[in-house]
């Protein structure tokens, strides 16, 4: 897989890795790595255990890669999200 920006830019660059919003490939130039914290929720029916949302209760951080518009949107997001909590 190549990174879709520097497809469009003419260029041929390995994508390493996908935004996990909109499924973008990305070379190592273009992608952003966000820390989102995740809830940890176990006890689930058939004993498995998920990772939800972005807070709660056994907090725990774990790094996404991000496009650059994507990135921005999730910054907000959690920016938003964090005055609400105060």
């Amino acid at each position: 897989m190549l990174c879709y920006k520097c497809a469009k830019e003419g260029k041929e660059m390995p994508a390493v890795g996908i935004c996990v919003v909109c499924g973008m490939g990305l070379c190592i130039d273009h992608v952003r790595i966000a820390h989102v914290t995740f809830t940890e929720i176990s006890g689930l029916e058939g004993g498995g255990t998920a990772l939800l949302g972005l807070g709660g209760r056994a907090e725990r951080k774990a790094p996404r890669f991000l496009c650059d518009e994507c990135y921005v949107g999730v910054a907000q997001s959690m920016a938003e999200r964090q005055k609400s909590e105060v």
